[in-house]
């Protein structure tokens, strides 16, 4: 019973601090990217409904939502330049570092009672799917609807982050 109980001790010993670094995982886990993400909107209850989203489809464990470096009021006044996306490129490149996670920002724009248009953008030039980067939801449906059609809005906002992290900008200085 002694030995049993040792060699138990012994594995938690060796493989508690590497689940709590999530480097251990049952086999066949899926372990999610970090993406640093930064939800901004003009109208803040936009953005804070929008955030909400974000932080759903992080719970869940689509992604582990990292710290962005992007500032917001920098952010928000790129909104009104002529080359809107460019600015908040310049920014996102300017606040990432080869050890950070990919960074994203989600630009939600209010567009209905309860529609919102989200605009992902990451650090590249050369997106995989910008098809997926602009997409129209309706955040009420995405928190509160039937599960089939909740599931859908979310699986679209999460496609959108993911196609922005995987933004190419090899080549860009």
């Amino acid at each position: 019973m002694r030995k049993i109980s040792r060699r138990v001790s012994n594995k938690l010993r060796f493989f508690a601090p590497l689940a709590l670094l999530g480097l251990a995982s049952p086999a066949g886990a899926f372990i999610p990217p970090p993406i640093a993400v930064k939800v901004i909107s003009p109208d803040l209850e936009t953005e804070a409904r929008a955030a909400a989203l974000v932080e759903i489809l992080a719970h869940f464990e689509n992604f582990q939502w990292s710290s962005s470096y992007v500032g917001r009021g920098r952010a928000v006044d790129c909104l009104s330049e002529s080359d809107a996306d460019e600015c908040l490129r310049n920014l996102i490149r300017d606040a990432s570092a080869s050890n950070r996670p990919p960074a994203v920002l989600v630009i939600a724009r209010k567009i209905g009672e309860s529609d919102v248009e989200l605009r992902c953008l990451g650090s590249g030039k050369i997106s995989p799917k910008p098809e997926r980067q602009l997409v129209t939801l309706d955040l009420k449906e995405s928190f509160f609807g039937v599960a089939a059609a909740r599931q859908e809005l979310r699986k679209q906002a999460l496609s959108c982050i993911w196609s922005a992290a995987a933004e190419d900008n090899s080549g860009i200085k």
